[in-house]
């Protein structure tokens, strides 16, 4: 799928979730203005959501709209057709590792990816090669990869540049203007987080899509080239050795403690207190650092 078709389903199925969680939909302007698009691209998710019956069109487009009616999945682009080429094969990766179909040491090819996901194997080579920069894989002859060991000396040094990237994004965040979609964005993690904490427990890749998408805006929005180009890998990284080998309970806790991390560190960027941010982010991140060195310790030989 074009890319362009990639972005205008990514930025509609947000415009839904949003009118899910209660945030009416504002006029072309201020939609565009939210989402950081285009006025074209907002009038054409405003028509989409009129001709399917999710909000009135009978009238002009000055007032909000709230959602008309129940939603289904059939409401939604297919995920696999708004995420990027890297998201989904960071995704089929993760899902193997938190699966156990790869541990560490064991090995698979890009031939079963491919056969996977139907995506190219140029793509899945160039991702691959990507990721292997940081250590979590190792390529070997014949298109084969090894998933690697992580060492407590080694996530340290990855919390550690993790932390300073962190900073420099709030730090560039909070001096963004009030127009900036940041802080849209920001309100609506908000209210995705506080709906986490009241529904049943999921798996994990459903938290990972909420962790990443918070640190991914504050990354975004922070313009920071390095970091979001690379940031699948480092996701992936993180999230595949602090999952791997807990029970389910442990992760649940995990997760919700994470969760109420994440809304005071929105509450205080909303709220302009920096200070508060930077320590609300440094204990996250520590304490994210701590549990994974403690079970990388606990399962050394």
């Amino acid at each position: 799928m074009a890319r362009s078709n990639r972005l205008f389903g990514k930025f509609y199925n947000e415009t839904l979730n949003r009118l899910q969680l209660g945030i009416p939909v504002p006029n072309p302007t201020q939609l565009a203005l939210q989402l950081g698009i285009s006025r074209t691209t907002s009038r054409k998710i405003w028509a989409l959501l009129v001709e399917r019956g999710l909000i009135d069109g009978t009238t002009g487009q000055e007032q909000p709209r709230p959602l008309l009616r129940a939603t289904s999945p059939d409401d939604f682009f297919p995920k696999e057709s708004t995420i990027t080429t890297e998201a989904l094969i960071q995704e089929k990766l993760m899902t193997w590792v938190i699966d156990q179909k790869i541990q560490t040491g064991g090995g698979f090819t890009e031939a079963q990816v491919v056969r996977a996901l139907g995506i190219s194997h140029a793509a899945i080579h160039e991702f691959l090669i990507r990721l292997s920069s940081f250590g979590l894989i190792r390529r070997e002859p014949n298109r084969r990869w090894v998933y690697q060991s992580m060492t407590p000396d080694y996530a340290d040094e990855v919390y550690e540049f993790r932390k300073f990237i962190e900073f420099r994004s709030l730090r560039k965040v909070a001096t963004l203007p009030n127009i900036d979609p940041i802080w849209s964005d920001l309100k609506t993690l908000r209210i995705k987080h506080q709906r986490a904490l009241t529904t049943p427990p999921g798996d994990p890749i459903e938290f990972k899509e909420l962790d990443v998408e918070l640190h991914a805006t504050l990354n975004r929005s922070a313009r920071h080239r390095f970091l979001l180009g690379n940031d699948d890998a480092v996701s992936l990284l993180f999230f595949s050795h602090y999952h791997l080998s807990a029970d389910r309970h442990l992760v649940t806790t995990r997760n919700e403690r994470a969760i109420f991390e994440h809304i005071d560190i929105i509450d205080a960027l909303i709220s302009d207190d920096l200070d508060r941010a930077l320590d609300g982010m440094e204990h996250h991140l520590d304490a994210a650092k701590a549990e994974l060195i403690s079970r990388l310790e606990s399962v050394s030989p």
